[in-house]
This record gives C-alpha cells, sequence and structure tokens, in this order.
C-alpha cells in the first residue's frame, strides 16, 4: 500500500526568493496541515525541484500562507519558482546526503514516520487527496 506513504503535498502558487518566510499554497492544502499541527509542534517539509532540496519547518499556518523557517539541516535556502512541489516528506537521498541520523530525526517529532523506500514522511501518512 504505497499510497499510505505518499503524505502531505501542494504546489507552491507563487514565487519564493531568498528571504520569503511565507509560502502561499491552495487553501484546503493549507487547511490540511492546520487542522494536524498541534500548537506545540512543527512539521519539517521540503521544497524540491529535480535533484534540489530545500527541508523547511513549517511554524504555523495563517489561511493559505504556511510560515516557515528556511534552510533546516544544513540545506541550502534557495528560490523557487510557483510551482515548485512542497511535501510533508524528506528524501532518504536527502538524509544520506546530509549524513542525517534517521532514528534520531524521527525522535524529533512525533508526527513522523519511515516509507518503505526510506524517506522521512510528517504523519498522518496518509491517505491524501494529491490532485487538490
Amino acid at each position: 500500500m504505497w499510497e499510505q506513504y505518499q503524505g502531505w503535498q501542494a504546489n507552491i502558487h507563487a514565487t519564493l526568493n531568498l528571504n520569503s518566510t511565507g509560502v502561499p499554497v491552495g487553501a484546503a492544502k493549507a487547511a490540511q496541515l492546520s487542522n494536524s499541527l498541534d500548537k506545540e509542534q512543527s512539521y519539517f517539509l521540503t521544497l524540491q525541484a529535480g535533484f534540489d532540496v530545500e527541508i523547511i519547518r513549517l511554524v504555523t499556518v495563517c489561511r493559505n500562507i504556511l510560515l516557515i523557517e528556511r534552510g533546516q539541516h544544513g540545506t541550502p535556502i534557495g528560490i523557487w519558482p510557483a510551482g515548485t512541489l512542497i511535501a510533508a516528506r524528506i528524501p532518504a537521498r536527502i538524509m544520506s546526503e546530509l549524513h542525517l541520523d534517521k532514528a534520531k530525526f524521527l525522535g524529533l517529532n512525533h508526527d513522523m514516520c519511515e516509507a518503505p523506500n526510506g524517506d522521512v514522511i510528517t504523519k498522518p501518512c496518509g491517505p491524501y487527496n494529491l490532485s487538490s
């Protein structure tokens, strides 16, 4: 059942420059994260295009804007065009390249799990409607 490990994902609605800390996404997608985000926790997400990945930390959601902290775990802050994929997963390849201890990383947040391919995913692990 690979679909249960897809996790939340969306496309950003505006270009993010190097100083951007707000990510606009669809209202329904923002609501999915907002409804599951406790006031005491945060989620790690990724901005992804090809082999480029930036790990970000979701701090809170305000309507359809995700407020984030950029360049987490040593990933470079990038410029991301509208349409870029943002996902509640950290690819296993990035975990390996950054020499991140997956067990320690999963221990940082009880709302994360590991997919069969080694990706780290924000829970609930799905299923989500990926077309919204």
